[in-house]
């Protein structure tokens, strides 16, 4: 079983050629990518790929928890945490980008989710997205 086949059955749904394509490009690429990058990189297997089948994709696997979208940069990085159970609703997503290399290390905190989650019910809330941007300058280009 390849990678984006372990991907599709962790998370739990349908391996299209197109998903499988689109989550290879991120396996490759280890830096965050805007849409249009992505495009750009499907375009070379896929010459009549659109800007909406794109958009689609990635919706799609924001929603199954395969990639993150970064708000910041309006770009969507691969998720680095491999077992669902770590990722779940009770957590919360940091996504510590490097400004040098826009590499991405992401971390999930209980503890953050779990004040989240006291907030939310203490002030009848509903938070939609339990992610955290932060940037600096990671390890190897300090």
């Amino acid at each position: 079983m390849n990678k984006t086949e372990k991907l599709a059955k962790t998370h739990k749904f349908t391996l299209t050629s197109l998903r499988e394509d689109v989550i290879r490009i991120f396996l490759e690429k280890e830096t965050p990518l805007k849409a249009y990058d992505v495009l750009a990189y499907l375009k070379k297997s896929r010459p009549n790929a659109k800007p909406p089948t794109v958009y689609r994709v990635l919706d799609f696997l924001v929603k199954h928890k395969v990639l993150h979208r970064l708000d910041t940069s309006s770009s969507y990085s691969l998720c680095q945490i491999s077992e669902e159970t770590q990722c779940c609703d009770n957590n919360i997503e940091v996504m510590f980008v490097c400004r040098k290399c826009s590499k991405v290390k992401e971390f999930s905190n209980h503890d953050i989710g779990k004040m989240l989650k006291e907030i939310e019910d203490k002030n009848n809330l509903q938070i939609d997205k339990r992610q955290v941007e932060v940037s600096g300058i990671c390890e190897y280009c300090k």
